[in-house]
């Protein structure tokens, strides 16, 4: 028998795990904010007075210990647009599989839920950590002054 849809939401008083948890994330949500708006304030404070045109466009030189960042802030749009197109037509497609042609019941759906739900957390290790060997030294023989591709044998 399903619940009346007036009791759908409504729920017993909070329990103090539930209050201690919600404080505990409501906490660390303020201190990484605090934090961020640190560090931004900062380089705002400190960076804004060395701010010039041809550091904001200039060709990075010296391997990236002088010049500017031009070409970085160009290959961060190029990455990001290209992850985007690839990314958004399949999370699209993936929701609108599961919506329409699954069961929520489903071997299927609750693979492609537990993947989405735990590989954010993976993400950062996997790409950080594991794969920058690889891409250091790839992109080392197609830009020399690739940051890190000194590091690692081409």
């Amino acid at each position: 028998m399903s619940p009346r849809p007036d009791r759908l939401w409504k729920t017993s008083s909070p329990r103090w795990p539930d209050l201690a948890l919600g404080l505990l994330g409501a906490l660390s949500a303020a201190v990484t904010i605090g934090l961020t708006g640190w560090i931004v304030w900062d380089l705002i404070r400190l960076g804004l007075p060395h701010l010039s045109w041809h550091f904001v466009t200039g060709p990075v030189e010296s391997g990236g210990r002088a010049g500017g960042i031009g070409p970085v802030i160009v290959a961060t749009v190029m990455l990001t647009s290209l992850s985007l197109v690839g990314a958004v037509p399949a999370g699209v497609a993936a929701a609108l599989w599961l919506s329409e042609y699954t069961a929520p019941e489903g071997v299927w759906c609750r693979a492609i839920t537990a993947a989405s739900t735990y590989s954010p957390a993976s993400r950062p290790f996997s790409s950080g950590f594991l794969a920058w060997p690889f891409f250091a030294s790839f992109w080392a023989l197609v830009f020399p002054s690739f940051p890190g591709a000194s590091r690692w044998p081409a």
